[in-house]
Formats: structure tokens, sequence, C-alpha cells
């Protein structure tokens, strides 16, 4: 009997009721075998004055004191005691029971929720954790009445929130087990899921599988608290099958012990950019931001060796560190000087006389904060009837003040993210008459104000003296389309900064109704991608310069090649010119004969002169042009220029072509670079071939109605396993006097025209055949 009074004290209908009850029927099993978390959480729920109750096990099976009896409803106590909540409360389950599953899936307590019981109150949810600090057992939870105000400062929140479920990004709070449990609208649009079903999968399960393990890893280094969070360039695959290119921005919020609760993700769709540019757009997003959930602390007095255990939430209460070690001298030294002797005195009169005490006074928080706090505690007594320890309860009674705090702190995480984005934030509202005439700006966040330089009047006014003057007409035009249409606003426009220099952005709005249900104003972002834009000129600078340099180089292996084309009608000329002579020396001279050999001569001239500048104009550098190339001419002029290789090394080349091939869009220069990269490849793959054997095919074939396919096919040796998959990659290369880019930069070019470029084996026999596509030229349409 001294155990049970020990597990369940005082002298409460509900502590009389339970040391009498038989336990073995419930989930909860003999208190004797009661794991030391439920047993604390016990005593902590019969010891209080204020209404708790605990659910435990799979089944919540419900253990309360006196203060729930009223507010579970007649006819319910006492049948209710140790039976599972779905059963005892069925007509509450539907809003009790996903607030006890969050606590036991996230493993945090969650945030205060109107919970309509007997008499309406608001529920606080913490999880019992096992010994082990991770396992949930059960979850402890604390009824309050409403306060005055409270639904005042959820209609705050709820207006500021709106920035976080009409925003153009989509955005997503996840746990660390990859589940999410709060995703905004823009996000379900873009997965093309509803809310409830993104709710039910995890993250990884809709993530492409060629990034799921860079973003596992980035993941990881969260948790094992390495980094705080992490940006990366990521694909999705959408409800529909199609893929979904975005930039991600995730960032991890930690708990007081350092631990990861909850991650927010920032997802913009950069779908549409990919496709038009070929290139993502990385953009980085620091969210930091939280909120404190947890209105109730335990804590534990050992009288044998003056210990004391501190839950998380106690510390927190008095403004100390996480993890921080606290003695009863660490409290007394917070306690306000006006309350300290009245604290003193109440705990040593209820130590001497083994009795419960409870006291509220005001506390002084290491940051200068004034509070005031409810404790309360009772005695753990040994067999002799002596204090053993004290278990107790530290509560923050400033409930109005609280509650508002509360509210105001989850407005500040709201303006905090949209403070901590990287991008300009803001809204325009539209003119009195539904127009851009009179269009303001409602809010702007400070990355703005500080770009600009504007002043805040000039940004009500739409800040339209930062855009630059030639964007300034087709910005109007696009907005008076969107204000008219009620639908979004996007345009890569120049913003002038407060130096003076202009730099790139994409601005992206998106509507948001009023109360009547008209597009009224637009929540929108405006994303820098000048360093983008500046790096992908540089780059196609780079890789025109490049392949310049590949064609060159590769010019430069068939040298004698050249030379020995050029050769051929230079000696035909001199041999035409010596015969002319003899025919005008003779007498009579023969002028017939004579005309004829100067014919000879100019024919042959004229050649030299075709070779000489079909070289000089593939080595030209210059403007990428775009025109509809005839592939068959391409390949036909590319294999005049190996002809000599050709023989040189014995190749048999067949050109075969089907009959009314389409032409494709493109630059005729690169195509013929491409298509000598290839041949030269194909010749040289065949010097250990035996002669009679180096057959090299050109195949030029429609592939369906929008496609033509150059198959370039020789019999040589083939590729190796390891070869296959990395002869593509730069200054990868299987010539001992290769450079590694020929491959690439031809796969640049063609994949920069819409086309795709891969090599294989062939089945047939020896040797390897290395293709690319080409998209047909369309006819332009007429306008």
């Amino acid at each position: 009997m001294d155990l049970l009074r020990s597990l369940m004290p005082g002298d409460s209908d509900l502590a009389v009721r339970m040391r009498g009850m038989d336990w073995t029927a419930t989930e909860l099993g003999e208190p004797q075998q009661w794991p030391d978390c439920l047993r604390g959480a016990v005593r902590i729920c019969l010891t209080s004055r204020l209404p708790i109750f605990l659910g435990w096990g799979e089944q919540f099976s419900l253990v309360y004191n006196d203060g729930c009896i009223p507010l579970l409803g007649p006819g319910r106590h006492p049948a209710a005691l140790g039976q599972p909540a779905r059963r005892s409360l069925p007509d509450l389950w539907d809003q009790l029971g996903p607030l006890l599953d969050a606590s036991v899936k996230t493993g945090i307590g969650q945030p205060a929720q109107l919970v309509m019981l007997e008499q309406g109150v608001r529920l606080y949810c913490s999880p019992i954790l096992a010994e082990d600090g991770l396992t949930v057992r059960g979850v402890f939870c604390l009824c309050t009445h409403p306060l005055d105000g409270y639904e005042e400062l959820q209609a705050s929140e709820r207006q500021f929130r709106r920035y976080f479920d009409f925003g153009p990004a989509g955005m997503a709070l996840t746990s660390p087990g990859k589940s999410s449990f709060e995703v905004n609208a823009q996000l379900c649009r873009m997965l093309g899921y509803s809310r409830q079903e993104l709710l039910g999968v995890t993250w990884a399960e809709l993530t492409h599988p060629d990034d799921l393990e860079a973003d596992l890893a980035q993941f990881q280094r969260v948790l094992a608290g390495e980094i705080d969070g992490y940006t990366m360039d990521k694909r999705w695959i959408r409800k529909d099958g199609q893929i979904l290119h975005t930039t991600m921005a995730t960032h991890g919020l930690r708990g007081p012990l350092g631990e990861v609760q909850f991650f927010v993700s920032l997802v913009h769709d950069t779908t549409a950019r990919e496709a038009a540019e070929a290139a993502l757009r990385r953009s980085e997003a620091n969210l930091a931001h939280g909120q404190r959930i947890s209105h109730v602390g335990s804590w534990s007095w050992d009288a044998a060796t003056r210990e004391m255990f501190c839950s998380q939430e106690t510390l927190r209460i008095f403004g100390l560190e996480p993890g921080q070690q606290a003695s009863a001298e660490t409290f007394m030294r917070l306690v306000h000087p006006a309350d300290t002797e009245a604290v003193r005195r109440s705990f040593e009169q209820a130590l001497a006389a083994a009795a419960p005490y409870e006291i509220e006074y005001r506390t002084i928080r290491p940051d200068g904060t004034l509070r005031h706090v409810v404790n309360e505690a009772q005695p753990v007594l040994d067999a002799a009837g002596q204090v053993r320890a004290y278990v107790g309860t530290s509560m923050d009674v400033t409930e109005r003040r609280q509650a508002q705090e509360q509210l105001s702190a989850s407005e500040r995480r709201f303006r905090q993210l949209i403070e901590s984005i990287p991008h300009h934030v803001w809204s325009l509202h539209a003119g009195p008459d539904r127009t851009l005439a009179g269009a303001r700006l409602g809010y702007w966040n400070q990355r703005l104000l500080d770009y600009t330089g504007l002043s805040p009047q000039e940004l009500r006014g739409g800040g339209w003296a930062a855009l630059h003057p030639d964007d300034l007409q087709q910005a109007r035009e696009l907005w008076d389309a969107a204000i008219a249409g009620g639908t979004e606003y996007q345009m890569e426009q120049r913003v002038r900064g407060r130096d003076g220099n202009y730099r790139r952005f994409v601005c992206r709005a998106v509507p948001v109704q009023d109360g009547e249900g008209r597009q009224a104003e637009w929540f929108g972002t405006n994303t820098d991608v000048e360093d983008r834009a500046r790096s992908e000129e540089a780059l196609r600078q780079l890789q025109a310069d490049l392949a310049r340099v590949a064609r060159a180089t590769t010019l430069g292996g068939l040298a004698a090649s050249i030379a020995h084309e050029v050769n051929q009608p230079l000696a035909a000329i001199a041999t035409s010119a010596a015969a002319c002579l003899r025919w005008l020396a003779a007498r009579p001279p023969n002028i017939a004969e004579a005309m004829a050999a100067a014919s000879h001569i100019v024919r042959d001239a004229s050649r030299a002169g075709d070779i000489i500048l079909r070289i000089r104009k593939f080595l030209q550098r210059g403007a990428v042009s775009s025109e509809d190339v005839d592939l068959v001419a391409v390949v036909t002029e590319v294999a005049a220029m190996v002809q000599g290789e050709l023989r040189t090394r014995k190749v048999a080349l067949r050109i075969v072509a089907a009959p009314g091939l389409p032409a494709v869009r493109a630059d005729r220069v690169q195509l013929q670079q491409v298509a000598l990269n290839l041949l030269v490849n194909a010749i040289e793959a065949m010097t250990d071939t035996p002669e009679g054997s180096r057959n090299l095919d050109v195949e030029i074939r429609r592939q369906g109605e929008a496609d033509v396919v150059v198959a370039v096919k020789d019999s040589g040796t083939g590729l190796a396993a390891a070869d296959g998959q990395r002869i593509f990659e730069a200054f990868y290369t299987t010539k001992p006097s290769g450079t590694g880019m020929g491959l690439t930069i031809s796969r640049s070019i063609i994949e920069a025209h819409d086309g795709r470029l891969w090599a294989a084996n062939n089945p047939d026999g020896p040797g390897a055949t290395v293709s690319f596509r080409l998209p047909a030229s369309r006819p332009r349409p007429a306008f």
C-alpha cells in the first residue's frame, strides 16, 4: 500500500480510486511494473490542481485527475479511467486524435489547440519519453480555458500566415522522419497532389532517384549537427509522372538539446527556365524560426543528495540554457529579491512537515525578463514517513501575456521567414478600379528596401523608379494583363540598386482573392539571376572557343591529308600549264589544245580554292548562326575533307541517305565539327583492323516524323564496358594522343540543338556505332 500511495499520491477522488483499482485488465498493467516515466507523469497529474490527463501506450489509455472530471462530461467518469481514449471519447476523437498522434510521431510537444470538451478548453500536448530519451511511451496533456483576446491574436496570425499559404514558392515543414506535417498550397500545385496526399507520404518517395542520394547526404549532415541547412538543385516526380525541376533550400530547426525538431523547406519551380536555358536557377534560402510550445515544466529534488533534475521545459521557463546543470540554488538566484525569503520559508516549512506546497512568485530570467511562476510540489515519502524527494511542476502563469506572446511569436516566425528568404518579397494591391492605375505595394521586406534605396513612399507607390527604363513599358503591359485576367505575373527585368547599377531579376507574383472572390492582391518575389546569366554567357563563349580549338586540333591531325588534297589540284595545274606552253610553242601554235589546257588550269585552281575556303571557314571564329541545314550535304562535305586520310589508312567509306530527308535547324559549321570528329574517331578506331576489313558506313535516316538520325558505324575494336559510360566525359580519352574533349564538345553541340548523342557496340559484328539525333526544322508560323 505504501508503494501504491507513493505511485498515486494524495487523497483526491482519483488518487483513492486509482489505488483501489485493478489495473491488470488495462494497457497500463500492474502499477508495480510501471516504468519511471509513467510513474513520474502520474504523480504530476494527481498532485496538480490544473486539469491534466495522460494518454498511455498505443491506444492512449486514459489517466486523469479531479480537474478533468467536469471536462469529460456526464457519464464518462469513472468508466473512462484506464480505457482507450478513442473508445471513451468517440465524439472528440477527430480533434483529439491528431494531436496525440502528432506528439508521438514527432517526439515534440504540439502547439495549443482549442478542443471542444464539455466546456471548451485549450489543450497542450507533450510526449512522455522513455528512459532512453527517444522512445515516446505516451502523451501528457494539460487543459486550460481560452483567454480573452485569443481569437483576435489568432486572426492576426492567420493574416500573416497568408504569406506562407499563398506565397509564390512551395513551402513545407517536415519531421526528421522525412514526413510532412505542413505544406502550403503552392507546393501542392507544383507536385500535383492534394494537401492530405502530401501529408501521407515522405519527401524521399517524391524525389527523383538520381537526386535522392545527394539530398539524403545533406539531410543526414543536418541531423548530425554538421550544418544547419543546405540548398540544392533537385528534381521531383509529380503525381502525373512528370519531372519537376526545382531549387530547394532546407533549414533544420533545433530543440533545446540541439536535436532537429523539424525542417523548413522552400521550393522554387525552375522547370520553365530549365526548358528555356537548359540550366537550373539556384537560389539560397536561410530559414531560421521556431516556436516554443511547451508550457509546463517538471522537476524533482532528491533529499539525500540535494540534486535536482529539471526538464527542458523548466529550464526554458526560467530562461536557462538547454542542457544546463541547474541546482536549487540556481533557481533561488533567479527569484525576485522581494520574493526570495517567502519562497525559501515556504519550502523549508513543507520539508519539515513532509507536506506538499504551492507558491506563486516572480522570477527574473538571466536576460532580465520578469515572469510570474507557480511551483507545485508533492513529497515522496520512504517507509518511515520521511521525505525522500519532492516531485513538482513549474508553470508560467502570466497567461494573457504568454498567449499574446505566443501568437506574436508565430507572426514573427512567418515575418522572419519572409525576411530571411534571399529574395525581394512584396505584395501589390490593384488600383481602385481593378487596374494598374493607382496600384501600390502593401508589403515589402527589408531586402527590397536595402537593395533599391527607395523611400517607403516610393515603394508604396509601386517602386517603378527602380525599374530599367527599357523594361518599364513591357512590365506595365504584363501587369495590365495579369490584373485584368487575375493571372500570375512573371518577367525577367532589370532593377537598379542604391549604387546606381542594374541587375537582372526574375519577378514572379501570384494573385490572392479577396473576400468577394476577386484577385485584388499579388504576392511576389524578385530573384537575382545576374550572376547566373553572366556565367551562362561566359560558358557559351568558352564553349565556342573550345569548339574552335577542337576543330583546329582535329584538322592538325589531318594536315598531311589536307596537304595531299591541295597538292592534287596544284599538280594538275602545273601539268596543264606545261601542256599549254607546249601547244603555244608549236609551229604553228595549236590554239585549240592550248585553250583546253587553260580550261583545265581554271578548273583545278577553282577546286584548290574550294578546298582552302572550306577549311578556312571551318576554322573561322564567328557568331553561332541558325539556319536550315541539309545533313546529307554536311556529311558529304566533311567526307571530302578526310578523303586523304581514308586513302592513307585504306578505309572504305559508304554513305547511305534515305530519300526525302527534311532539313534541321542548326549552325552548319558546328554540325561539320561534330561530323568531322565522328569520322576521324571511326577511322582511328580501325587502326588495328586488318586491311580489307576497314569499313566505315554512314547512315542518314528519319526517326519518326520529327527527327533525323546520323549513325557512324566502324569495324574497329569496339567500346570497352568502362569506356561506354565515360567517353563523353571531359578529358577522358582512349587514344594516347587524344585530348578527351572531342566527344564532350560534340555532345554539348548536339544537346544545344535539342538533340542527343550516344554510342553503342555493333550488335552484328565488330566495331561500334556513334549516332546523333536532331529535330527536323518546322515551318515558322506566320504573324
